[in-house]
């Protein structure tokens, strides 16, 4: 009875912490997230737990393939898992000896070596502690969260100032809604990761800063390696054998997903529930769980949202609604599925601001994506490591959809037969759902999205094709779990080293690639914001009281977000209101710092920056990274009314005055 009160409790997390980003989202929406309204979310999350569980809405399936028997002998954890912990712990250890406040391109310039030879060998210790009878399953599945939680870690650990752009975004907001209750304008998504988190930095005192970079990790760590265990015994029930498959097809399924959770923001926040829901849905005889990892998902980011409650409602109809005769059940059928192809484009178009003129007929970014998706890439010339490592990489999407029709092949051949009618039935609706995402997909890459810079166009649309491999998991599972039972199967010990060595590989790749990287491959240019950044915000904003603009490139305005907050908003002669450093998606100052970069950095451009934002006062700030820094440097000095350093030349900081 043990293992079945820890799932029980695991699950009533899960289902908690949905309610709470439900509940909060919807309180600060129509009110505001002050003390009060925590501890209200709190109680009506608390009881609707209760309530849930009194009347069964939650209870675990009845179906013995889903639930494991009760342990008859005390177990003890293995010498090859307390190995695995060991090195475990020595690769997180050089991760934190790599960190590092000064600006990265990739977080592997300052790891260790040594540090992915732990990674590996970990892996194979990992791998044959999975394939162990000694250990339980929650024993088990706590080994994959720890190989997981380091996995998704790398940057939040060695990034000492933080990683990206949008979580120092989101940041600001949250530390403004942490002391105000609220901030505007208020818009119907992000509330929900917003409300988790202010929920526990009032209850546990941990620092919004702390709760930001580590949500996203620690939640995919927690709840999906279980989710995605009970996918594999939904899809393939059988022996103590099989089940060590399980574990190993767990294993590949989450390292396939490193990309998504490597950052904390509200999006990829929802994905998680996205996940949640379409396994729940698929697994879970009653729909309560699906329904309610849905609205978080709603809760978090509509985007993600919309799909997976068009699938709840699917599910919910046909569960309770057999009633009704043929015809009516495959209209409304039919409804709910098309949804997504009608709802979610309309969701894009009001976001891009609604207007007729941001429909246009253009087939280029489909094209781009189709392209990338089913062009095979060679990797190129320089060594087997990395020609290995790039080929990999470059194929990574073309992977996935062999793994999706694999997976679609077997079920239609071989797996529809063993399942029940609901789980048939299920897996018929996610394979509907996906043909109307794909619409949806199609349609919203006719939007234009007028506030955002163009190379960032694509990206609302490229987040429905995230959705849509998400909904695709079962049958990428499928074909996960067809190749191992082969591998598995083979009589040789050499052939299964063999696939041991490349599992492992595979794995110790698909982290290596899922974080920007320099090295004769690949450049992923963009630097992260450092100890250097914040300086020189701190020096700016120390050196006047009046007010004043910044031109900048986006790590510098990260600093500032950070130090500085949103507090800082100039409105132009357009009634347009602008942050006073740029922001790169499209703000008007960020034109005038590309004209400074690209063009000149001369004088008349900053007077018209200081005019549009009608100050008198303004500030140019130059990396040494970034490209012709030493010819724009001393072409600023000429135009300057005055300049100064930070570190060793790291940052220059020139003041011009009307």
């Amino acid at each position: 009875m043990g293992h079945l009160k820890q799932a029980k409790i695991s699950q009533n997390l899960g289902i908690l912490a949905a309610l709470l980003i439900f509940f909060s989202a919807a309180i600060y929406y129509f009110y505001q997230l002050n003390l009060g309204a925590v501890i209200a979310t709190i109680i009506l999350s608390i009881i609707s737990l209760i309530f849930l569980n009194k009347y069964q809405a939650l209870a675990s399936d009845k179906n013995p393939d889903l639930t494991e028997k009760a342990d008859t002998k005390q177990q003890k954890i293995s010498k090859t898992a307390i190995i695995y912990l060991i090195l475990l712990a020595a690769a997180a250890w050089e991760l934190i000896q790599g960190r590092s406040g000064r600006p990265l391109i990739s977080p592997w310039e300052v790891v260790s070596g040594h540090f992915f030879w732990f990674y590996a060998i970990s892996s194979i210790t990992l791998i044959i502690s999975l394939m162990s009878a000694r250990l339980t399953q929650g024993t088990k599945l706590i080994l994959i969260s720890g190989h997981y939680f380091l996995s998704l870690s790398v940057a939040a650990i060695v990034y000492k100032v933080g990683y990206g752009f949008d979580p120092f975004i989101h940041q600001a907001a949250m530390e403004i809604i942490n002391q105000a209750g609220f901030i505007s304008p208020k818009t119907p998504y992000y509330l929900g990761e917003y409300g988790l988190i202010i929920i526990i930095h009032k209850l546990l005192g941990i620092s919004i800063y702390t709760l930001s970079k580590f949500l996203v990790p620690l939640a995919a760590a927690c709840f999906l390696p279980k989710a995605i265990y009970q996918l594999f015994k939904f899809l393939n029930p059988g022996d103590e054998k099989n089940n060590a498959i399980n574990f190993l097809g767990t294993l590949i399924t989450i390292t396939l997903s490193l990309p998504l959770f490597i950052v904390s923001t509200p999006q990829n926040f929802s994905y998680i529930f996205v996940i949640l829901a379409v396994i729940s849905g698929l697994t879970r005889q009653r729909k309560a769980e699906t329904l309610i990892f849905s609205l978080a998902a709603a809760a978090i980011h509509p985007i993600s949202g919309i799909p997976v409650l068009i699938w709840s409602a699917w599910l919910i109809f046909k569960n309770h609604f057999q009633k009704l005769k043929i015809k009516f059940q495959k209209i409304i059928s039919a409804l709910i599925l098309s949804g997504g192809a009608i709802i979610l484009p309309l969701a894009l178009f009001i976001i891009s601001g609604g207007k007729i003129t941001n429909l246009k007929f253009n087939l280029t970014v489909l094209g781009t994506t189709l392209q990338d998706i089913f062009k095979l890439a060679a990797a190129g010339q320089e060594n087997w490591l990395l020609n290995t490592t790039y080929f990999i990489f470059y194929n990574y999407k073309l992977l996935i959809i062999a793994l999706i029709t694999a997976g679609i092949i077997i079920f239609y051949q071989k797996k529809q037969t063993k399942l029940s009618e609901n789980g048939r039935h299920a897996i018929r609706g996610i394979l509907s759902i996906n043909a109307s995402l794909i619409l949806a997909f199609i349609f919203s890459t006719q939007i234009t999205f007028g506030q955002i810079i163009a190379y960032e166009q694509d990206g609302y649309s490229k987040r429905i094709l995230n959705i849509i491999v998400i909904f695709f998991l079962p049958f990428i599972a499928l074909a996960i779990n067809w190749l191992i039972i082969r591998i598995s199967s083979q009589k040789e010990n050499l052939l299964k080293f063999i696939w041991l060595s490349l599992a492992v590989a595979f794995i110790t790749i698909s982290l290596y690639t899922a974080y920007p990287r320099f090295d004769k491959y690949f450049n992923s240019r963009g630097y992260s914001t450092s100890i250097f950044d914040l300086e020189a915000v701190q020096k700016i904003a120390a050196e006047t009281k009046q007010p004043y603009i910044v031109l900048a490139n986006q790590q510098v305005s990260a600093g500032a977000l950070k130090l500085l907050g949103f507090n800082h908003y100039f409105k132009t002669s357009k009634d347009e209101e602008i942050y006073f450093y740029p922001i790169p998606t499209g703000g008007t100052l960020y034109q005038y710092f590309l004209d400074m970069v690209y063009k000149s950095p001369n004088r008349k451009t900053m007077l018209n920056a200081m005019d549009t934002a009608g100050t008198d006062e303004a500030y140019l700030v130059i990396n040494k990274y970034w490209n012709e820094s030493g010819k724009i440097i001393a072409a600023a000095k000429l135009s300057a009314d005055s300049w100064s350093v930070i570190g060793n030349n790291e940052v220059f900081i020139f003041k011009y005055k009307r």
